[in-house]
């Protein structure tokens, strides 16, 4: 019976550590820190300054032409 409580125990530890550790961030993903947005790799950002009423006055902000694709190179 005592082994048994003690296995139940310690079996409930390990599941809520387990759940605790899966738990989401609560992070409102405001920053684009890394590679894809974050560790997780998500790509997800929760800003909103683009959006479908304004993304067709986006503009070019940048361009770096590396040169492969001048005349010649295959």
């Amino acid at each position: 019976m005592k082994r048994n409580l003690i296995r139940s125990t310690v079996l409930l530890v390990l599941y809520a550590s387990v759940i605790l550790s899966c738990k989401k961030d609560d992070q409102s993903y405001s920053t684009w820190s890394v590679y894809r947005g974050d560790l997780g790799n998500s790509a997800y950002s929760s800003l909103d300054q683009i959006n479908t009423n304004n993304v067709n006055q986006l503009e070019v902000a940048w361009t770096y032409h590396t040169g492969d694709a001048e005349t010649g190179n295959r």
